[in-house]
């Protein structure tokens, strides 16, 4: 009897050479720290007040910024992925509205990282893509390892769709002129 192997989506775009991010949950609570003890203290003091109306009004607001950040913890964490082909980055985002934006990497000009206090503690960091992409000139791969290969993979597949389609960069002083 053969036995059939069942891969995932991920797994068979992995083997197609293809790399996909997501965000990681430490990225999250980096960005949104204070928002998070904000909702930790008004709960606390929600069973600490003893007056009914300021009990309902501290309540009010601390479920309403649980609803902001349940909301965007699904939006960022769930429905935020970039795939990295030989070819381009496709940013898919959105609950929705969903949006597909694709970057060629032969127009990719140049690369950043930004990492705040936070991302540093836990090895968390923001890659920035400058392109001349009409649509999305600048592109922030967002709350990824720090440690990941990626950034050198990124790099190595831009030089070869640019060394592919035959594109240099020229500099031009435009003060000796």
């Amino acid at each position: 009897m053969k036995q059939v192997e069942h891969t995932t989506k991920e797994q068979q775009n992995n083997e197609m050479g293809e790399i996909v991010l997501r965000p990681k949950a430490v990225y999250f609570f980096s960005k949104h720290f204070f928002l998070i003890l904000f909702f930790l203290v008004t709960a606390y003091l929600c069973t600490c007040t003893s007056d009914r109306y300021a009990r309902l009004a501290v309540s009010a607001i601390s479920m309403a910024i649980m609803l902001y950040l349940l909301l965007k913890y699904i939006s960022i964490m769930l429905y935020t992925k970039w795939t990295v082909t030989d070819k381009s980055i496709v940013i898919n985002k959105g609950i929705l509205v969903k949006t597909t934006n694709e970057t060629q990497l032969f127009r990719v000009i140049d690369f950043s990282e930004k990492q705040n206090i936070v991302q540093s503690v836990f090895h968390n960091t923001d890659l920035y893509v400058y392109s001349s992409d009409k649509t999305d000139p600048t592109l922030c791969i967002f709350g990824i390892d720090k440690n990941d290969a990626v950034f050198e993979e990124i790099k190595r597949r831009v030089k070869a769709q640019r060394k592919e389609n035959q594109i240099h960069e020229t500099n031009i002083n435009y003060q000796t002129l």
